[in-house]
């Protein structure tokens, strides 16, 4: 069975749901309300798209620095989309596991 061609719009998908699945900004600047300049979303995953691949990037702070979870490395849109499925499905498989509670003695 052939597999379904990784577009823009389902890189961009799978982007939108780690933002929701980590409660982030969807957008990685804003502009809030009563101010005319843009604010960088902090905390938003975001696509850097050049000729040369594509890269997973994550707003780091308010004068719009990033981080790169993935590394500086540009992938192509199959192996990021494969990357973000996985790095999603990760986060929501911690969520889901049951808390242990903390042993609260005194250490010896």
């Amino acid at each position: 069975m052939p597999r379904a061609a990784t577009t823009s719009l389902r890189l961009q998908g799978a982007v939108d749901n780690l933002n929701r699945v980590t409660g982030s900004p969807t957008y990685p600047w804003r502009r809030p309300p009563g101010v005319t300049t843009l604010t960088a979303a902090v905390g938003c995953f975001f696509l850097d798209v050049d000729g040369n691949g594509v890269r997973l990037e994550r707003m780091a702070d308010h004068e719009g620095n990033s981080s790169l979870p993935f590394g500086a490395e540009r992938h192509s849109k199959r192996a990021l989309f494969g990357l973000v499925q996985a790095f999603t499905a990760g986060i929501e498989l911690e969520r889901r596991k049951p808390q242990t509670p903390r042993d609260t003695r005194p250490a010896p």
